[in-house]
């Protein structure tokens, strides 16, 4: 397989702050930090995750597939000797505990309804010619924009605050902090 991932998906981007000079929507009101003391962080995690999955999956939408399909092009991509139906599913489980895996195996029918995914006679997927092309174009053409806009106006250093202080709050609760693509 030619296609390669772009260096953002294996290993961290270097820090460019290039997301802080993103246009950022108008700031709302700003919040006494006393006040922002009493509010509740479930709260704003939920809703901030609802923001990002559904932001994430418009853009994916608006090419036909859902985060279910692209997780899994990452994940066969990523694998030279093709994985079975159920690794693909146990991997994406591994990195995301949290999921109901079972979006998995239809995302995978509609990959190779599409002819982005083939499948040989041992039941091994690989992407095919054109899964390969649409996996580069939504990692050229929808993610960098679509990445973008969830980080207007959030420095590096503010992005990793975040994550920091979200992990740490995720093992004070004796979750899984140990995120893996």
């Amino acid at each position: 397989m030619a296609s390669t991932l772009p260096t953002q998906f294996t290993t961290p981007a270097p820090a460019t702050d290039a997301a802080a000079t993103a246009p950022a929507p108008a700031p709302a009101e700003e919040v006494p930090d006393a006040e922002l003391l009493e509010q509740p962080l479930g709260y704003w995690t939920g809703v901030a995750g609802t923001a990002i999955v559904g932001h994430i999956n418009a853009a994916l939408g608006r090419e036909g597939i859902a985060q279910p399909h692209w997780w899994s092009l990452n994940r066969i991509h990523q694998a030279p000797r093709g994985l079975t139906r159920r690794e693909v599913a146990d991997i994406i489980a591994e990195g995301r505990p949290q999921l109901d895996v079972s979006v998995v195996g239809p995302a995978l029918e509609e990959l190779l309804a599409r002819d982005w995914v083939g499948e040989d006679d041992g039941g091994r997927l690989r992407l095919t010619a054109a899964g390969s092309a649409a996996l580069d174009r939504l990692w050229s053409d929808v993610m960098p924009a679509t990445l973008a806009q969830i980080r207007a106006g959030v420095s590096d250093a503010e992005y990793v605050t975040v994550v920091r202080v979200l992990r740490r709050v995720v093992r004070n609760l004796g979750g899984d902090d140990g995120f893996r693509l």
